[in-house]
């Protein structure tokens, strides 16, 4: 129940709200995933990628960074996500302004979600390069990125 309220505060753009009841269920998912369950570590999995999400949209980018390697190590059991935690910490890493350390995220993004033949992950990471290229004012990459992101929306 605490872990729904946290991605419903979330849905709502409530992230302080969010983070108390994601951290309240937290124990509760770390006691579960202890049994070694796929179900229960794919939950907690998910639970720390929320994490990621409540501390970024209170522009806590290193608490978000903590959450998001847990969930990748995770990731490691669970075989699923790892696309998806690889873009998040990119994100963040542009928001870092760690620029050469975000591409090195999104490429490794990009080559799971072409494995995995996840369009719309291979989009969102299309338009991280377009913005990743307009900042260093390279306007033919910047178009180029930004017509393929598009095109596989």
């Amino acid at each position: 129940m605490l872990f729904r309220s946290g991605e419903v505060y979330l849905t709502d753009h409530q992230g302080r709200q969010a983070l108390n009841s994601l951290l309240m269920a937290l124990p509760l998912a770390k006691q579960a995933a202890i049994s070694e369950d796929i179900n229960a570590l794919t939950r907690l999995q998910y639970l720390y990628f929320s994490l990621n999400s409540a501390y970024i949209s209170l522009k806590n980018y290193d608490s978000a960074n903590i959450y998001l390697a847990a969930a990748y190590k995770l990731s490691e059991k669970t075989n699923q996500g790892k696309g998806e935690i690889w873009e998040a910490m990119g994100q963040n890493e542009m928001q870092n302004k760690k620029y050469n350390t975000a591409i090195s995220y999104f490429k490794n993004s990009e080559a799971d979600a072409i494995g995995s033949n996840n369009l719309d992950l291979l989009s969102t990471i299309y338009l991280h390069y377009s913005s990743y290229y307009d900042l260093l004012q390279q306007s033919d990459s910047v178009v180029y990125y930004s017509k393929i992101g598009r095109a596989h929306v």
